[in-house]
């Protein structure tokens, strides 16, 4: 008498539990990456009052060497206002040789997904690429201490 095959083999369950590891040791780094480059994509979100601010005052005629130089409250933003979120601690803007930045601090705690790295920031530089008028642009900078792969685009 003939019997039919019910279920799967062993070796058929091993390869499928194989397949299941090679795609997961992919994915989990990737998720990772990912979800640490969310959380750092809030420093975008908070710093945009202080990114328009900066360019109604340029708008208005001020020099771009001297916007790093305004208070919040010559900016309208409020003097002591502080702009932080779950993942960032605060937001600052300065000027370094007349290049004005503006940077997003982030919170020190092992949530992010950074380590607990004191004064990790995202620094965006301002630029004028069409001379003494025209509009900001903003850059990302070179000397944020966030890795490169998490920083948000322009």
């Amino acid at each position: 008498m003939k019997t039919l095959q019910k279920g799967f083999t062993l070796i058929e369950l091993m390869i499928v539990v194989a397949i299941i590891g090679i795609l997961a040791a992919i994915a989990v780094p990737a998720y990772q990456d990912y979800t640490i480059k969310s959380k750092v994509s809030e420093t975008g979100s908070l710093m945009a009052a202080t990114k328009t601010a900066l360019d109604v005052a340029n708008s208005e005629g001020i020099q771009l060497a001297d916007l790093g130089n305004m208070t919040q409250d010559q900016l309208g933003l409020g003097a002591g206002t502080t702009y932080k979120g779950k993942y960032v601690s605060y937001v600052t803007f300065g000027e370094t040789s007349d290049a004005p930045w503006v940077r997003a601090y982030l919170k020190n705690d092992t949530t992010l997904g950074l380590g607990t790295a004191n004064n990790t920031f995202v620094q965006w530089d301002i630029t004028k690429p069409g001379g003494s008028s025209g509009n900001l642009r903003w850059d990302v900078s070179a000397s944020s201490t966030t890795p490169a792969k998490y920083r948000p685009k322009n």
